[in-house]
Formats: structure tokens, C-alpha cells, sequence
């Protein structure tokens, strides 16, 4: 086995701009020092984040969990009040709730140079990631 990759990556090309995993061609590392290794050679360390994206479905921002993170926060209120501003079409666009990340595809978070570093975790303790010059983000 090469060093701790995993298997051989892709070339990048996804049939119909949807993501592949085996299409992806970021290295796949378990080894905690080969991580370090590849992280630090991005030098990510001091750059400004311009944008992220998330390639996915985040599964924490989802209607259902939306308004029970709503409904949640209403605790002082009548019942029939909470159900109702927590119904999310009614939901105030000024309210303030936790908000997290929980993804199945990689994120992407692009520096103020356009240069993009993807990375994910498609299994404890994998980590893929890359970085690439920026064309679609």
C-alpha cells in the first residue's frame, strides 16, 4: 500500500455535475501524521475565507429540524403559539438558532485567491481532501 491512500482516485469528471466519491480525486488518508502532512502543505494557516459550500444535503438544516429548533426556543410561550410561529412559513426571518453542519459530501471553503480546499470524511478516521484553483464555486 502507497504510503496510507486508500485507493485510487478519480479524475475529477462527474456525470451530470453531481458528485461521486469515486470520481473525486482527492487523496484518502487515515494515517494522522500523512493528514498533517497534506494539511500543512496547503498552507492554509492566515488565509481569508471568501466563500463556503457545502456539495450536499445539510441534513441539520432541514425543515423538520428547523422548526423544532424553533419551537424549542419558544419554551415561555402558550402551546398553540409555539406550534404556530414555529410552523416554518411563519418562522420570524430575524430569529436566531444554533445552526451546524451535518454533511455526506465534501465542503468546500474557497480562500480570497480563488484557491478551494475540499475535504471530507467519508468514514471515521478517513479524510479526503485537496486543493484546487477555483472554476465553478
Amino acid at each position: 500500500m502507497l504510503s496510507d491512500l486508500l485507493y485510487e482516485k478519480g479524475q475529477d469528471r462527474f456525470k451530470d455535475y453531481k458528485f461521486s466519491g469515486k470520481a473525486w480525486s482527492a487523496p484518502c488518508l487515515e494515517d494522522p501524521a500523512k493528514i498533517r502532512e497534506l494539511l500543512d502543505s496547503f498552507q492554509l494557516v492566515g488565509r481569508k475565507i471568501k466563500k463556503l459550500r457545502m456539495i450536499g444535503l445539510n441534513y441539520t438544516l432541514v425543515r423538520d429540524r428547523i422548526e423544532d429548533s424553533v419551537f424549542g426556543s419558544l419554551a415561555g410561550l402558550p402551546e398553540e403559539e409555539r406550534q404556530s410561529q414555529s410552523d416554518y412559513k411563519n418562522i420570524a426571518p430575524n430569529t436566531l438558532f444554533p445552526r451546524s453542519a451535518q454533511i455526506d459530501e465534501p465542503l468546500l471553503i474557497m480562500f480570497e485567491d480563488e484557491e478551494v480546499f475540499e475535504i471530507d470524511t467519508p468514514q471515521e478516521p478517513i479524510f479526503c481532501m485537496s486543493m484546487k484553483e477555483s472554476h465553478l464555486l
